[in-house]
């Protein structure tokens, strides 16, 4: 289902595209949101009671409040001191003892991001009572401020961006983001480029053919695989390296790195199994739903010792989230998280998946014996580390074992595609040459999958590894999973294919 835009009459930005669904294409630094913000906001309006509130008519700014952005992650909001983190490239949500604040950044319709205005969010009572509509406009900053002093430190250490990542997402961009006859054309597997990758892999891992993907169009793979590249900036670029001890909420005591096991799968904890069933998103690009729904179903087992055992439904998400984008992506903390926490999600039998956008929503379906509509909340939700950017390899490791799996986001490469078995590394096809399939290009894309343990092979490399639950049905990969090379120590640019850089943990509510 498709919302009709919210209307940014506060700020008079006629050119800009206001809906607020992530992903969308606005691509902003860390250090741009630093510093101080306007913020108009509209009467107190009704308590949403189903999803979702859009405030796509035409409000008028009631109030005029201030917040400010500080290094690394402190923030007030009208005078209340809190916490706040980046959502990605995308926006910001800001947390006091009292309140809640998202937005998103607004851009125009050639893409092109405003990264000091935003599109219409809301702000709301952490009860969640109190609902208004808001837009935030950024103040001018000195000089010689510190966000100014950030924003010219970003700058500088955009240097440490590989030059032929930034190259090819450039090339990717002009060449083929937007051409009809290449989203069009049929997928043919290369065999060449396949027994090439094989080659690379020298037996780690290995790719094979999907019969079951041809005949798809390049356009309908690419939406399995989540974002357009030139609309994603590499995760290098997100944000300025950030040095910082107190994250903004601790859901668990800290353990010691001798403390945390070689080996840890929730599919297997002393012969019980805690994960539901893969599945698949189909050509809907609703990986994102799909992870957050893995991610608290498996949860929802793990808290009640397996009395509970729902299975969510991914296509409420798709039709009814204003926080995403249907079939064209989001985020798991805006959907585990925050759709959870403002609305909760409905289990499957209430909306069966339908892997399509243009599904009405349904926010009230009526009990029947397939449909249990009470819809299941999220108690908190946060970045691994406390905002984004923290994430570190042992603080995913203790968030699994103490809470259950987690959603994580990665960069997927032409070969992840054909991906059968073994440890995943995109590094052989960097160091062969084969960093992409000419035959059937592909974009470097977002993906999002939940980590459900890790290990280390037993092999003589023994090479560590993430487990990772897909949502390309059961006979994809690994009866539906893969592995892929874990990280032994913190790393700066957040592990193979970044999937130690956006990690995400939500904490369910049981019935």
């Amino acid at each position: 289902m498709r919302f009709p835009l919210a209307l940014l009459l506060v700020l008079a930005i006629a050119s800009v595209p206001t809906f607020v669904r992530a992903d969308t294409p606005a691509n902003c630094t860390y250090a741009d949101f630093l510093g101080k913000w306007t913020i108009s906001v509209s009467a107190v309006l009704p308590s949403p009671s189903a999803p979702s509130l859009a405030c796509d008519f035409a409000w008028s700014t009631a109030e005029s409040w201030s917040a400010e952005l500080r290094y690394p992650n402190a923030a007030t909001l009208q005078g209340a001191r809190g916490n706040w983190t980046l959502i990605y490239n995308q926006g910001i949500e800001i947390w006091t003892e009292d309140s809640i604040a998202f937005a998103l950044a607004a851009y125009d319709e050639q893409g092109n991001s405003y990264c000091g205005k935003s599109q219409v969010g809301w702000v709301h009572g952490r009860d969640g009572a109190q609902w208004r509509c808001m837009a935030l406009t950024k103040q001018q900053d000195a000089k010689d401020s510190p966000a100014a002093q950030m924003r010219s430190s970003a700058r500088k250490n955009s240097a440490h961006v590989p030059a032929d990542v930034s190259a090819l997402n450039a090339e990717l961009a002009r060449k083929w983001l937007k051409d009809p006859a290449r989203l069009s054309r049929p997928y043919r597997t290369n065999a060449a480029y396949l027994a090439a990758v094989n080659k690379a892999a020298k037996g780690q891992f290995t790719v094979r053919a999907y019969p079951e993907f041809e005949g798809l169009t390049i356009g309908e793979l690419e939406r399995m695989r989540g974002v357009p590249a030139a609309e994603a900036a590499n995760p290098l670029e997100m944000f300025a390296p950030v040095e910082a001890k107190a994250p903004r909420r601790a859901a668990h005591p800290r353990l010691r790195k001798e403390a945390i096991p070689a080996s840890f799968d929730w599919r297997n904890v002393s012969g019980v199994n805690y994960v539901s069933p893969v599945r698949s998103q189909g050509s809907c690009g609703s990986c994102y739903a799909f992870a957050s729904a893995g991610m608290l179903e498996a949860r929802i087992r793990v808290r009640s010792q397996n009395r509970l055992q729902p299975v969510l439904s991914t296509q409420d998400v798709v039709s009814c989230s204003l926080y995403s984008q249907g079939c064209e992506g989001g985020f798991p903390y805006l959907v585990a998280g925050k759709y959870g926490r403002d609305y909760g999600l409905l289990e499957e039998g209430c909306a069966p998946y339908k892997g399509s956008d243009s599904v009405p929503c349904d926010p009230h379906p009526l009990p029947s014996p397939t449909c249990n509509p009470q819809r299941w909340r999220t108690a908190e939700y946060y970045y691994i580390g406390g905002y984004y950017g923290q994430s570190t390899p042992q603080l995913m490791q203790e968030e699994i074992m103490a809470n259950g799996p987690i959603a994580v986001s990665f960069e997927v490469y032409p070969e992840f595609h054909s991906y059968s078995g073994g440890v995943y590394s995109h590094q052989f096809a960097l160091e062969s040459g084969l960093a992409s399939d000419e035959y059937n290009p592909f974009e470097l894309t977002n993906h999002v999958v939940v980590i459900v343990g890790w290990g280390v092979t037993d092999d003589a490399a023994q090479t560590p590894f993430w487990t990772v639950r897909n949502s390309w049905g059961p006979a994809w990969g690994e009866q539906g999973y893969f592995r892929i090379l874990r990280s032994l120590d913190k790393s700066p640019v957040g592990g193979e294919c970044a999937i130690e850089s956006l990690t995400v943990s939500a904490i369910p509510i049981l019935h």
